[in-house]
């Protein structure tokens, strides 16, 4: 196989199938930020570290790893000279910290000498299967050193350690457990090019196209190391740093499901959570759209995500980290190198929430796991179960057959596996082979292990598409990887379905791709569908569908189940599932076959999964008004049939939804948010959206990210919000859903597209339009506009509190809000909740107003460039049509019917001729306005500009062609009438410009009509508290009228406690017009005041750190509250007592101070002295003794109590002396535990050996009658060891003495034993004989002995051997030469002078010559 690393252009990875990765270049953007926090010095030191700690080449160490980490299976260490326990440890030093796992079994083979001569290794299947594909990835001569900097050997380590990691129970609870998808080799996602591929390393077959398959394919060892550590760098600071928020995801999705549910119903309850909590990650499009991937940004990606991981790895648990790395490493996570990983987990979707395919499939897998513990988990509902149990031992299940049928194909091309994979394919096969088992000494597995029959219900399955489409004006080959998950439903029946809750959640997205992720847009048409459907539904349009579940997943009863007519999530209570069914061509642009009106729907829970919607009870019709509801009906209608008519013509992608709460279900239509009360079933309005305002968040999910992609940041605002950027009126609702923290999600549409980077809102919609290749046919409709410029409309997102809406966190205060007319409805007051936009029923009322009529179209014509006209031609990219459309609400005029009735896919409306009214006025109608005048009035600023135009954010309008022309300082004139008010008057300003060939008169007037005048009172108090008033007019200028006497009344209000009493004078005149005035004066009477003798009560928090003190008046009329001052003391933790902080609240009251009595204390936990035995195990002889050492950060620690679980083999005492009792053959094991002053228990483990002796001879003859004490212990295992007894096996033949004397009492063979004090022994055959012994053999220790005078040695020791060691005849040393060197009857030898000597060494008549050579200096 060839490989090869190659990246797609950017925009292809949202063409009309669904994205499965970000391109790898998203991370190039943050490499120098790793650089900079990581340091390269940092990471090199790191690498430097590893080299050093590699075994030399050559070496018997290096040997050992290449078969632990290569594709091999056997290693001949013959050449090493290793006993098998040496051969042990070097194997246990290289498996490191995991030698306990059960990724590899090891075996030894010894010769005669003991000595190691080959070794063997079993590896789990998967790691077996990752090391293979290491061989197959690399360069055809890559060897071990491919000269990347990195090797084989290094790489196939990491994989180890990657799947060590994961497979550990520790992690589980995160990770849930692997799926066979990853296990089987039949799949076509292999466990390292998996993690290649998400990065971006393409990997390419044999007898691709030339162009797709250059001669120079290869991946480094290098790339794969650095992806392969990344990815586990990125599982480890995951859990870390995340963990908790996935588990409070995990739970939050569980709490949706019950025990009554079957499962078709939680797997479906699942799905829709999981669409509703997380969005599709489409970040990366916007920045890429003007540049290529290319090998070197890929590569640069790679190694930014290996040195990250190098250097958390190696810093993990050497330190605590800060504040800024944590935050550091979050970012990482979430944004930087290590964002494409993360979100290819569970956690992208339930952390992140902005995720790729492969993080809803890898949070679906993890979802269903724990939704069913009776399958994935032990009987006590916590322990995961190994992977072996749940998904079966026999490796050949669920097996495909190689040549995989036509139904797992595409008809474009040959099966290709390059293509983008994800994540979530390593999150799942680095747990692959848990039921491997053993360690580096234990025994070969039996080959015939007993097979477990498969419980999972849940696995992967991954489509490779290879379709055309258009982007933006190009046709591309789209290539990717799609990831989504295959389900069991029954237990009884090994039927699978496929649920592709990515799809369900951004279908049309993806496949229509006319609006962004929209709240509430989900189908249900890849929930349940067999193999079959999928297969045929997309046929020519990928390559192969790669599955474990071709034969079993061809059942089709679930795909004309209720559920696939349901278009957005589907709500439920205890008794009801609720959902809009049979949404017709006005939610996506592309209608069914059997369209029918939007419908709301109600269906028992107690329904079969396989019932369809006719048993539904429609509870209201949108096209009619009619169901089960009994009041507002028409209300929905109403607004339904604008969806319809109106809006399904200007803007793509809405659609009709429903969410449940409270009894009530909230829809939308138009812009406008109904409730469906399920108590009364009346329809009542909600809200309505007219101005809506937004900024751009690119943390839209609130969860740390980092969102680029613009379309899918807009967040309303206020309009005076400082970063606002957009507002539009009367836009319609996209959709809507209620998630399950009680958020209402609205999601307004407009026409702000990726196009042009969402600036401006796109024009001439064409609902009609459809031209895609579906189902193996290219449908082609609605004239030429290709509508490509509404790609990925944005949505304006509001979320708010459903406890809001519905008044639970708030009373609603009522204001009466002014809605401006629109095009072709009149303006209106309505009564809405200041604080959140909530109508109040039956406020709407209709303006009468001249100016409150609806305004009329205001339409302008002009050449609309749209898209993908497909020519050789240079300007073909775009085509120019006739357009005319309204600037105020984007209503356009449509084409001329060519007569065609439609299809599936269209209006038929295929005429590129405009349906134009006849006297329809198109064009700017300018006007002149002074926009300012000077301060005296004389001059201003006049503009010349379209008012129907002015501030719109159009794709069509010109700035210049809306507003001509401003001059500034224009001469103005004014024209005044009298200000007397009964007179009546105004005053006009008038300016004039030129502009082109076109004058244009500005004015502003000031008017003074004639009217009655309108009187200000001014009264007058006297100090007796009566009162006169006089008149002047408010709008003009008359006298001030003399002074008339008021009437005067008073009230008095008698003082309490708190409240001063008072008394209120009031005065009341009329004037001329008949009208009464009033005015008051107040006198004050000073309040009694209250007493407060008591002590207060006191109301502590529940965290003790604020307090509040009350104090209650005397009379029981008034409470005082007042804040008390916290103090707390502090006791810091101990390592043999805990922490605890003591609160106490004081305040002052009345100037008098009070304490709090009762004093609140909080205990934390004993400080961790980390006491422990200095070793985890000793190693003792029989009868040997030893001592136990304590280690603890504690420095007083010591141990209280200590026992042996065996003290007849061990015994220990207090100060951790350890004595050995006897012990014979196997080797025996003792738990030694103690108890230490820092309270912790601590164990060591105490292996005592037997020991062993050897004598200097195993068989000896004896002449009878003699006796002998020459047989001696020779070698003892236990130094110091003494003999304890000497014994015969037959006193008649050969007697022994205590100290060892053997006598020969009768001819025979008798067998001699000696013991020793550790208990060891050793046996001597004593053969009696008549004759005398005879000497066979004389043997020195030297042949040759050199003696050097000055340096020494000066003298040697030559001994003699005799064979048999009985024989009675003395040994005799005589020197050649005297003088140069002598020697002792025991064989001393001593240098005299320079020169040579033979020393004649002779016992019978055996002899040996040695030479004595003998140097002066």
């Amino acid at each position: 196989m060839k490989k090869q690393v190659k990246n797609l252009f950017a925009l292809f990875l949202t063409a009309s199938m669904a994205v499965s990765l970000v391109p790898a270049d998203a991370f190039a953007a943050v490499h120098d930020a790793v650089k900079d926090a990581t340091t390269t010095t940092a990471y090199e030191k790191v690498e430097a570290e590893k080299k050093a700690a590699q075994p030399k080449a050559g070496s018997a160490e290096a040997a050992i790893q290449e078969a632990l980490y290569t594709n091999t299976d056997e290693v001949d260490l013959s050449k090493y000279n290793l006993t098998e326990r040496k051969a042990e440890k070097l194997t246990d030093k290289s498996l490191g910290e995991n030698k306990d796992t059960n990724l590899v079994d090891v075996t030894y083979e010894t010769d005669a000498n003991g000595k190691v001569t080959t070794m063997s290794v079993e590896k789990d299947d998967t790691y077996a299967y990752a090391l293979e594909e290491i061989d197959e990835l690399a360069a055809d001569d890559a060897g071990e050193d491919d000269g990347s900097g990195k090797t084989k050997t290094e790489v196939g380590q990491a994989y180890k350690d990657l799947m060590a990691f994961y497979e550990s129970p520790d992690n589980q609870e995160y990770l849930g457990i692997a799926t066979p998808y990853f296990t089987s080799k039949d799949s076509k996602g292999g466990p390292v090019s998996s993690l290649l591929s998400l990065m971006q390393q393409k990997i390419y077959k044999e007898g691709d196209p030339e162009e797709e398959n250059p001669a120079n394919a290869k991946v480094t060892y290098k790339d794969m190391y650095d992806v392969i550590q990344g990815y586990q760098t990125t599982l480890q600071y995951g859990i870390q740093l995340f963990g908790q928020q996935l588990l409070a995801a995990r739970d939050e999705a569980l709490a949706q499901i019950d025990d009554s549910m079957t499962r078709e119903q939680k797997l479906l309850v699942l799905n829709d959570w999981l669409g509703k909590y997380c969005t599709f990650d489409m970040g990366a499009i916007q920045e890429e759209q003007d540049k290529k991937n290319d090998t070197e940004t890929t590569e640069e990606a790679i190694q930014a995500m290996g040195e990250t991981a190098a250097v958390a790895l190696a810093d993990d648990g050497q330190q605590q980290p800060t504040e800024e790395q944590i935050a550091y490493l979050r970012n990482m996570l979430l944004n930087g190198d290590l964002k494409t990983a993360f979100e290819s987990t569970a956690f992208g979707a339930l952390v992140r929430r902005n995720t790729i395919c492969a993080g809803y499939t890898s949070a679906y897998t993890y979802l269903v796991q724990c939704a069913f513990p009776e399958i994935y988990k032990e009987a006590d509902g916590k322990t995961w179960k190994k992977a072996s149990e749940v998904n079966g031992t026999d490796s050949s299940q669920d097996k495909k057959d190689d040549n995989s049928s036509s139904e797992n194909k595409g008809d474009t091309s040959e099966t290709d596996k390059e293509e983008n994979s994800s994540a979530a394919e390593t999150e799942t096969q680095a747990a692959d082979g848990e039921d491997s088992s053993g360690d580096a000494s234990s025994e070969k597995k039996d080959e015939t292990t007993t097979e477990t029959k498969p419980t999972y219900i849940v696995d992967f399955v991954k489509i490779f598409w290879r379709s055309n489409v258009q982007m933006l004006g190009q046709s591309q080959t789209f290539r990717n990887s799609h990831y989504f998950n295959a389900v069991k439903t029954d237990d009884s029946v090994d039927n699978w379905y496929y649920v592709d809750s990515c799809y369900n959640d951004i279908y049309v997205e993806c496949m229509g791709r006319n609006r962004v992720e929209t709240d509430g847009n989900m189908t249900h048409s890849y929930f349940l569908i067999s193999h079959t459907s999928l297969a045929k539904q997309f046929d020519g349009n990928f390559d192969e569908i790669d599955t474990l579940y071709t034969d079993k997943a061809t059942d089709t009863k679930y795909e004309d189940a209720w559920f696939t007519d349901a278009q957005g999530p589907i709500s439920f209570d205890k008794d009801n599932w609720y959902y809009v069914q049979n949404t017709t061509s006005y939610s996506s642009g592309m209608s069914t076959s059997n369209q029918k009106p939007d419908q709301l729907v109600s269906l028992p829970r107690t329904a079969a999964a396989t019932a369809t919607s006719d048993s539904a009870t429609v509870l209201v019709d949108y096209e009619k008004g009619t169901g089960a509801v009994k009041e507002g009906g028409d209300l929905l209608k109403e607004s339904a049939t604008k969806d319809e008519d109106v809006n399904d013509k200007i803007y793509p992608g809405l659609t009709h939804t429903s969410a449940y709460y409270g009894g009530a279900l909230y829809l939308n239509a138009d812009n406008q948010i109904l409730k469906y009360d399920l108590s009364t079933n009346a329809i009542t309005k909600v809200k309505e959206y007219n101005e809506v305002t937004v900024k751009s968040v690119a943390d839209n999910m609130g969860t740390g990210i980092e969102n680029n992609f613009t379309g899918m940041t807009f967040k309303v605002t206020t309009k005076d919000d400082k970063d606002a950027i957009h507002t539009v009126e009367n836009h319609p609702i996209a959709g809507l859903s209620i998630d399950s923290q009680g958020n209402l999600n609205v999601d307004i549409a407009t026409n702000y597209c990726y196009v042009d980077k969402y600036q401006t809102e796109q024009t001439n919609y064409n609902s009609g339009y459809s031209n895609y290749k579906f189902q193996g046919t290219t449908i082609k409709r609605g004239g030429s506009n290709d509508n490509q410029e509404f790609m990925w409309s944005a949505d304006f997102v509001e979320s708010q509190k459903m406890s809001d809406v519905t008044g639970e966190s708030h009373t609603h205060e009522y204001e009466t809000v002014t809605v401006e007319p629109t095009c072709e409805n009149v303006g209106f007051t309505e009564e809405r909740c200041k604080t959140c936009g909530v109508v109040k029923a039956d406020s709407k009322k209709e303006s009468e107003a001249e100016d409150a009529k609806a305004t009329g179209h205001h339409y302008i014509q002009y050449k609309d460039e749209t898209y993908t006209k497909e020519s050789d031609a240079d300007d073909a990219k775009n085509i120019v049509v006739n357009a005319i459309v309204c600037t105020k609400c984007m209503k356009a005029i449509p084409r001329k019917s060519s007569g065609n009735s439609g299809n599936m896919f269209g209006s038929g409306d295929d005429s590129d001729e405009l349906d134009i009214p006849e006297g329809l006025k198109t064009g700017h109608e300018y006007t002149g306005k002074i926009t300012s005048l000077s301060d005296d009035k004389k001059k201003g600023d006049v503009t010349v500009s379209c008012d129907s135009c002015v501030g719109k954010e159009l794709d069509f309008l010109d700035e210049k062609d809306v507003t001509l022309e401003t001059k500034k300082d224009v001469e103005v004139t004014s024209k005044k009438e009298a200000e007397d008010c009964e007179k009546g008057g105004k005053i006009i300003y008038t300016a004039k410009v030129t502009v082109g060939d076109n004058e244009y008169e500005a004015t502003t007037t000031e008017e003074a009509a004639a009217e009655k005048h309108v009187y200000k009172p001014k009264f007058t108090w006297a100090d007796d508290n009566t009162c006169t008033v006089t008149y002047t007019c408010e709008n003009c200028k008359i006298p001030e009228t003399e002074a008339e006497k008021c009437e005067v009344t008073s009230e008095v209000t008698e003082p309490t406690c708190t409240e001063a009493g008072k008394t209120v004078y009031t005065a009341t005149a009329t004037d001329k017009n008949d009208t009464k005035h009033t005015d008051t004066k107040e006198v004050p009477i000073e309040a009694i005041g209250h007493t407060y003798s008591a002590d207060p009560t006191y109301e502590w928090s529940k965290d003790y750190k604020t307090c509040k003190a009350i104090f209650t008046c005397d009379k029981k009329d008034d409470t005082q509250t007042v804040e008390c001052t916290i103090t707390s003391k502090t006791t810091d933790a101990t390592y043999t007592a805990v922490g605890k902080v003591v609160y106490t609240a004081t305040c002052t009251f009345k100037g008098k101070e009070y304490t709090c009595p009762e004093k609140k204390e909080v205990k934390g936990d004993q400080k961790d002295s980390k006491a422990k035995f200095a070793k985890t195990s000793y190693n003792l002889y029989s009868t040997q003794s030893g001592k136990v050492s304590l280690v603890s950060d504690y420095k007083q620690d010591g141990i209280v109590s200590i026992k042996s679980s065996n003290p007849s083999k061990v015994s220990v005492n207090t100060a951790g002396v350890i004595k050995a009792g006897v012990v014979k053959g196997k080797a025996v094991k003792v738990t030694i535990t103690a108890v230490v002053k820092s309270g912790k228990t601590i164990k060591t483990v105490v292996t005592v050996a037997p020991t062993k002796i050897t004598l200097n001879a195993t068989s000896v003859p004896l002449q009878l009658k003699k006796s002998t004490s020459v047989i001696k212990v020779a070698k003892a295992t236990l130094p110091g060891d003494q003999i304890a007894s000497w014994s015969t096996s037959n006193k008649k033949v050969v007697t022994v003495s205590k100290s060892g004397k053997i006598t020969a009492k009768k001819v025979g063979t008798a067998v001699v034993t000696i013991t020793m004090k550790s208990g060891a022994t050793a046996k001597c055959k004593v053969k009696v004989q008549k004759a005398a012994v005879k000497l066979t053999k004389i043997a020195v220790n030297s042949k040759k002995v050199n003696l050097n005078l000055k340096k020494g040695p000066k003298t040697y020791q030559l001994t003699a051997t005799k064979t048999p060691i009985t024989v009675v005849s003395k040994v005799t040393f005589t020197t050649s030469n005297k003088k140069v060197a002598v020697v002792s009857k025991s064989g001393k030898i001593t240098a005299k002078k320079a020169g040579k000597a033979v020393i004649t060494v002779k016992c019978a008549k055996k002899v040996q010559k040695v030479t004595v050579v003998v140097k002066a200096k």
